[in-house]
């Protein structure tokens, strides 16, 4: 009778011990989950975006929001710099996303249409760029003040048009960093240079 109670005493010790190693296996693959997680570099590739046009009753565009979303971790919301209050029946483009390597580093970054400045169009972009070392994008400064942008990877520069009336205005921008800066400047009678260039 004696050996029997000490039979069942062991085994509830070796029980006991095999719940406690399970709970152990448990909380070590969660202190590994949240180490990964914790540790965590997106890459490029891993990112989603979308925007959110905010619009009143009367379909005025009132802001631009950006949504960067990593596969896993936070969601970065931006807002636009040069939101317009544009009707947006009239004007199309408005939250545009496109993905293209703006400032030659070989990374897609990332713009935004956030609408036109004026009756002739100039459209306007925000502009974000992939930080490989920070695995992030950072706002690219200056990018809203190319109208139009356009991208000239052959010579690394931007060149942005405005128009005003029958006068335009070529300039043309390098990359400082994230900053994109002023290189040149050149206005012109629109309908004058089409007649220099026949």
């Amino acid at each position: 009778m004696m050996l029997a109670a000490s039979t069942l005493l062991v085994f509830s010790c070796k029980s006991d011990k095999r719940s406690h190693s399970d709970a152990a296996l448990d909380d070590e693959d969660k202190v590994e989950q949240a180490e990964e997680k914790k540790d965590f570099e997106p890459e490029r590739k891993d990112f989603t975006f979308r925007t959110d046009v905010v619009v009143d009753d009367e379909n005025t565009v009132e802001k631009v929001f950006v949504h960067i979303i990593p596969s896993r971790g936070k969601e970065v919301v931006e807002e636009c710099q040069y939101t317009l209050p544009l009707d947006t029946t009239s004007w199309t483009g408005i939250g545009k996303i496109e993905e293209e390597d703006i400032n030659f580093d070989g990374y897609p970054d990332l713009q935004v249409c956030a609408g036109p400045m004026n009756s002739s169009g100039n459209f306007v972009y925000d502009a974000w760029l992939w930080d490989n070392d920070k695995h992030a994008f950072v706002y690219a400064e200056g990018y809203g003040e190319a109208f139009d942008p356009e991208v000239y990877a052959a010579e690394e520069v931007i060149r942005g048009r405005f128009r005003l009336d029958e006068n335009e205005t070529c300039t043309v921008y390098r990359w400082e960093g994230n900053k994109l800066v002023e290189v040149s400047s050149e206005t012109y009678n629109i309908y004058e240079k089409a007649e220099d260039d026949e």
